[in-house]
């Protein structure tokens, strides 16, 4: 869910800069991003908040690499599973240990060592929760999602509904401010 909270964010984006004259004229600050080589790198994080144990231990990251000459974006996801040598911990550790030593250092901590292990300057970075993502579906008045493929997962980590179920049937779904409700992401 995280990722596809992200993923919507960077398509709008996209599909803003598809006509790129419009925006530059009606963003001219687009043109002021940091960026290198003419591509602004920006780290997507998702994680589950919360109160619970391993709360910012980030299940989604990516990196999305807009190119400004092009008008297009690439997205690189990385493997929360990769290992930080320098750290001796997972690569989605790194938030969490951040926080630990100074609450706002886990982004900034994460960034450098994403920067690191993709050999590429991370000029910014995003991390959205589960309360994160229901204000962004609310923000957009839903998110239409086709479900090509029908799945139940017992698991999902609702705070006090572990054992609920959580799963959708084969259809077009319109994820609303109700159903954000529902699933309470």
């Amino acid at each position: 869910m995280i990722a596809l909270a992200i993923l919507i964010s960077f398509a709008i984006l996209i599909a803003i800069s598809a006509s790129s004259s419009v925006v530059r004229r009606v963003f001219p600050q687009l043109m002021l991003l940091n960026s290198t080589d003419g591509k602004v790198n920006v780290l997507l994080l998702g994680n589950a908040g919360g109160t619970h144990e391993g709360a910012y231990l980030t299940d989604t990251i990516m990196v999305a690499s807009y190119n400004l000459k092009e008008n297009r974006a690439i997205f690189i996801s990385l493997p929360r599973d990769i290992w930080v040598d320098s750290m001796k911990i997972k690569l989605n550790a790194v938030y969490e240990v951040g926080e630990s030593k100074n609450e706002g250092r886990g982004l900034n901590l994460t960034k450098e060592t994403v920067g690191q292990i993709l050999g590429i300057p991370i000029h910014y970075a995003v991390r959205l929760d589960f309360r994160g993502f229901k204000k962004a579906i609310n923000e957009v008045s839903g998110v239409d999602v086709l479900v090509d493929k029908s799945f139940d997962d017992s698991l999902y980590p609702i705070e006090g509904k572990e054992q609920d179920l959580c799963g959708f049937r084969e259809e077009e779904k319109d994820f609303s401010e109700e159903e954000a409700k529902k699933l309470q992401v």
